[in-house]
């Protein structure tokens, strides 16, 4: 197996389902699926990760210091000074610019990262050795990477390559758009269009620049494709690598019987208006008016999922949320919960009647599996990676994104029980049999050496080209350690 230095890039290291995708990929860097017993194989790869935030309080376990997770030293923390969008001075009121603010922060953590490449002398730098890097959520950076890098193919006579992961385009993740479904359709001012214009023209320019682009399902890949024409002439290859869960931090099936009681009806997400949350409260108040007062009794529903008290967003949409609860009439059934455990995460998914996953055009989608393995059948909305993911009347429902077809699910599973029960159990076998750990880590190294076969490809192909990298990149080089001296 060939060893190599794999070094991550990533904005805020916190909780999601991006963030658990970045430390899949770190920790099946690591493992050696050519072995029988993978979980304790450990390859001879180098990983480090970048960020500008791993709040040890927010984070996973695999990248806790305390917990002593397995990923905590691949950690390199950089930029914390940068702001993730602009605010008034001395009022702290936002003024927006988000996607300028993480533009900048992705490149200062790329700057950081190619710094440590080239003068980093410590044990964890293998310079023997090729070398990829990973980034993820912006790729504006990586023609400066390609700038900074190409020197060393020749200089350490080793390759570099660059593999983007697209969890999704950022032109479609604005504030008047869901996922690429626009939802406020006034006009856009001139200073905002012209801002967009240059940011999502960036975003399809850099994309073009890797060696290799990865994505997150076929969903996501369709409107990749469709969204950015530049890319697609350009031939970069594109495949899809399914995110995974780690079957160890999670229980099997609970030897409980579900169909003996009604378990929880569940939602796990961030609190963002684009998980579209308030559609599980108003399904709620249409059973409370359609099913019996002995089965409404019974009925519990809890709304848990990642919440950071700095965030705005997350602050007001659950205040928002607990309001809407409460018009309903139904908060008595509600219970929120925020920044739960690991453990309360996984008892939830193990006792839930089913899990409801709410968002509209979701891009994949780590929820359903986690809900599926844990033996809860999911009740989604018909769009998006989900439709990849639950077979639809086998493992759960896939519905239309309206509280009266959630509502129609859910009666269904609530008045039996015992189907639910028999969803989750195949559910279980759907995602050891396609999604666990062991074949994700698999296919992801595998891509790792295409990703590396296409940047040796490129190089070969486009020689004159590399040269006038290189001279613009050792001159490059060269100024900043100038620089550097003449202020030393």
């Amino acid at each position: 197996m060939t060893n190599r230095n794999i070094t991550f890039i990533h904005l805020d290291l916190g909780i999601g389902g991006a963030e658990q995708l970045v430390i899949n990929l770190a920790m099946a860097s690591l493992n050696d699926p050519t072995v029988p017993d993978s979980s304790t194989s450990k390859s001879h790869n180098t990983v480090k990760i970048y960020t500008s935030n791993c709040d040890q309080s927010h984070c996973f376990d695999e990248v806790n210091i305390e917990k002593r997770g397995t990923l905590a030293g691949c950690v390199r923390v950089r930029g914390s000074f940068l702001p993730d969008e602009i605010r008034v001075p001395f009022t702290n009121k936002s003024m927006g610019g988000r996607a300028l603010c993480s533009t900048i922060r992705i490149f200062y953590l790329s700057l950081c990262a190619i710094f440590d490449y080239w003068f980093c002398s410590g044990s964890n730098c293998k310079g023997d050795e090729d070398t990829l890097f990973v980034i993820d959520v912006l790729p504006t950076s990586i023609p400066l990477m390609k700038l900074l890098l190409y020197p060393a193919s020749y200089l350490k006579s080793k390759f570099v390559g660059i593999l983007f992961y697209c969890h999704f385009p950022d032109k479609h993740l604005v504030r008047d758009t869901i996922n690429g479904e626009v939802t406020n359709k006034n006009r856009r001012s001139f200073l905002r269009s012209t801002y967009r214009y240059i940011l999502d023209y960036a975003e399809e320019a850099s994309m073009s620049h890797a060696n290799f682009v990865l994505v997150n399902s076929n969903f996501t890949r369709e409107v990749v494709l469709e969204s950015f024409p530049r890319f697609t002439l350009r031939g970069v290859p594109t495949k899809v690598l399914y995110p995974s869960i780690n079957i160890e931090n999670f229980v099997p099936p609970s030897e409980n019987d579900k169909s003996l009681s009604i378990g929880p009806i569940v939602s796990l997400n961030r609190f963002e208006r684009k998980k579209n949350i308030q559609l599980l409260l108003e399904a709620i108040k249409i059973l409370t008016n359609r099913l019996p007062s002995n089965l409404i009794k019974e009925l519990s529903v809890v709304i848990a999922g990642g919440y950071d008290v700095q965030n705005d967003e997350n602050i007001n949409y659950l205040n928002e949320l607990k309001e809407l609860a409460n018009n309903l009439g139904v908060k008595d059934l509600i219970s929120f919960e925020t920044s739960i455990s690991d453990e309360r995460r996984a008892t939830l998914l193990q006792s839930a009647l089913c899990v409801c996953y709410t968002p509209h055009r979701e891009h994949f989608g780590i929820v359903p599996l986690e809900a599926m393995y844990a033996g809860s059948p999911v009740v989604a909305v018909k769009s998006g990676g989900p439709r990849e993911t639950v077979i639809d009347g086998e493992t759960g429902y896939l519905v239309e994104g309206t509280s009266e077809a959630f509502a129609e699910a859910l009666s269904t599973l609530i008045t039996n029980p015992n189907k639910a029960n028999q969803m989750g159990l195949a559910g279980n076998n759907h995602v050891y049999e396609n999604f666990r750990a062991e074949n994700f880590c698999r296919k992801w190294l595998a891509h790792v050496d295409k990703a590396m076969e296409f940047a040796k490809v490129e190089k070969s192909r486009s020689i004159s080209i590399q040269f006038v990298y290189t001279f613009i990149g050792i001159f490059a080089l060269w100024s900043c350690f100038a620089i550097g001296n003449c202020y030393s």
